[in-house]
């Protein structure tokens, strides 16, 4: 049985977040800033938009993706008689 994990428990999902809101961000704020008259205003949501990334990908880092124990586990199939393994014994086929 698959396990389905809401998506913002994965750590892509805020570097994704992060990464997109940034350079949405920066791509707007030098698009405007040639034309914009308050520089300051400017610099100030340019630096909001930073931050805001800064903390997404810091969230990212605490984001808990569930390990499944499976993998790292060797499973024995419950019918499966080593003792009558061999070539040519068709039944094991």
């Amino acid at each position: 049985m698959e396990v389905i994990q809401p998506l913002y428990q994965s750590s892509y999902f805020w570097i994704s977040v992060g990464l997109l809101l940034y350079f949405a961000g920066s791509f707007f704020f030098f698009i405007f800033s040639t034309s914009s008259v308050d520089r300051i205003l400017m610099k100030s949501i340019y630096a909001l938009v930073v931050i805001v990334k800064n903390i997404l990908l810091c969230l990212s880092l605490f984001a808990s993706e569930k390990e499944s124990d499976d993998e790292n586990e060797f499973h024995i199939p419950k019918g499966l008689d080593l003792d009558e393994l061999s070539l040519t014994n068709h039944k094991n086929l």
